[in-house]
């Protein structure tokens, strides 16, 4: 009995206590299919934050929009969430229709690799850090 009183108060004082205020609940916007060899699901908008979950081509990945009637976070990240890992993804490495994958396609030659879930999170890793498109040119270039 005593200890579900103690209990009981600490969680009511966890809930009371500033700057604890829950964060909105996220409806589901969208889903999206993720369009990359492998990809992740990161803690914050940022290649270098910490991924919470590693997802291959083809994946379902719910694009969350906040309850506050705001749209999917602008720029190149959005608010989404692969199972239990809710996080941001990069708008670029999502597509609406689900993309032909290299692991479907060839999915003898994937097995063969006997890839281990921290290769895989590795090649993720450097997909989330790849740069695509031109280089600008250097000052003074011709």
């Amino acid at each position: 009995m005593r200890a579900g009183i103690v209990l009981a108060l600490a969680a009511a004082q966890a809930a009371a206590a500033p700057g604890t205020a829950p964060e909105p609940a996220a409806e589901v916007e969208r889903v999206a299919y993720l369009a990359r060899i492998y990809g992740q699901i990161h803690q914050n908008p940022s290649p270098h934050s910490t991924a919470l979950s590693t997802v291959k081509c083809g994946h379902p990945v719910r694009i969350l929009a906040r309850e506050d009637g705001r749209a999917a976070a602008g720029g190149e990240w959005l608010p989404a969430r692969a199972g239990p890992h809710r996080g941001y993804v990069r708008r670029d490495h999502v597509s609406d229709a689900r993309p032909a994958c290299p692991q479907d396609r060839y999915g003898r030659f994937f097995d063969g690799l006997g890839l281990s879930l921290t290769d895989v999170y590795r090649w993720g890793r450097l997909q989330a850090l790849l740069l695509e498109g031109a280089s600008p040119a250097p000052p003074g270039a011709p």
